[in-house]
């Protein structure tokens, strides 16, 4: 029944036993961009994260491996197969696994998510630029009643040394 549900999961799931695979699910295949789990059956964990995230990846594996302590879920960046950097969240509990001790691991996609954070930024920062530009007061504000954004002509209009003061306020 577990692996049944673990072969179904919409996320990617894979166990490290001495930091080596030692089972992915289809979901992880499809991540990493592999056909089949045998193409990453016994090689290193490690070398599937960025370069930036490996020391992170190995203090955490120990904490798992040897402490059998769990992990908490951060940002990293893995890479796929043929390298491409790919935005993931990551998560992990101790797991026993053909007789050894080592991770059961959770992987999530977050690149879209990532991708309209950034767009959202970009859009914000856009506006923010328009409305400093307008010469008349001019506010925006969120669906809340908070300003999101304010130009130095509105603070001046209602006797505020600067738009500052006004942003993040009913």
């Amino acid at each position: 029944k577990f692996r049944l549900v673990v072969e179904s999961a919409p996320d990617a799931i894979f166990i490290q036993i001495n930091g080596k695979f030692s089972y992915l699910n289809p979901s992880a295949c499809n991540l990493f961009g592999i056909t089949s789990q045998e193409q990453l059956l016994g090689s290193s964990v490690i070398d599937r994260f960025h370069p930036d995230f490996r020391d992170i990846v190995k203090k955490r594996i120990n904490n798992l491996n040897e402490d059998h302590i769990s992990v908490e879920l951060i940002e990293e960046v893995m890479l796929t197969f043929d390298n491409t950097p790919v935005d993931v969240e990551v998560s992990a509990v101790p797991f026993f696994y053909q007789n050894s001790h080592g991770a059961l691991v959770f992987l999530r996609d977050i690149t879209d998510r990532k991708k309209a954070i950034s767009a959202m930024q970009e859009s914000e920062q856009a506006l923010s630029a328009m409305i400093n530009s307008i010469t008349e007061p001019a506010f925006l504000i969120n669906t809340n009643g908070l300003v999101i954004t304010a130009n130095d002509t509105m603070a001046e209009w209602i006797g505020l040394s600067g738009k500052e003061e006004i942003i993040g306020k009913n």
